[in-house]
């Protein structure tokens, strides 16, 4: 199973989709993981278990505290503590901090081998 890395982004404002089958509603402070950012200045996400269309500008990169979100090729979001745990569902309340994890915003040294071990070992619920 080959996955990548995903992006997260905080709501900065409520956006309720323009259009009702493609558009992504959001409100201010969710997290979104991106599947898709296009140059025109939207991004296809995913938000509570729905898929849409929402503009970036709605938008800010995530505070995670070292949580890591990643896409399957399958098109499945799984979640990454700073410790390795792997979960198929956003944490309840949000990525808080985890202790004696490292927190300082940049990606963890080794998020590959974390990547593969989330793989080989697969999510947990």
């Amino acid at each position: 199973m080959a996955v990548r890395q995903a992006e997260l982004l905080t709501a900065l404002y409520d956006y309720a989709g323009a259009d009702q089958a493609q558009g992504l509603p959001l409100s201010a402070g969710c997290i979104v993981v991106v599947l898709e950012r296009l140059d025109t200045g939207w991004c296809r996400g995913e938000f509570n278990n729905r898929q849409g269309w929402f503009p970036s500008s709605y938008a800010q990169t995530a505070q995670t505290n070292g949580w890591i979100a990643f896409i399957t090729d399958e098109g499945r979001v799984y979640y990454q503590s700073p410790i390795g745990e792997s979960f198929w569902t956003m944490p309840e309340g949000g990525f808080q901090p985890v202790a004696g994890a490292q927190t300082d915003g940049a990606s963890h040294p080794d998020s590959q081998a974390r990547r593969d071990s989330a793989v080989s070992h697969g999510a947990t619920s």
